[in-house]
């Protein structure tokens, strides 16, 4: 008998939207982006 291994996926993978937002922000609070700056 083969030994029961689970194939569930714990943590489901980040987006790139997830990603992206994530950098983002973080750009954000380490004051990369000045207040006003546009983003897109």
């Amino acid at each position: 008998m083969v030994k029961s291994h689970s194939l569930k996926i714990e943590n489901a993978p980040m987006t790139l939207r997830e990603l992206a937002l994530n950098k983002v922000r973080q750009a954000i609070i380490a004051g990369y982006f000045k207040a006003g700056d546009r983003l897109v």
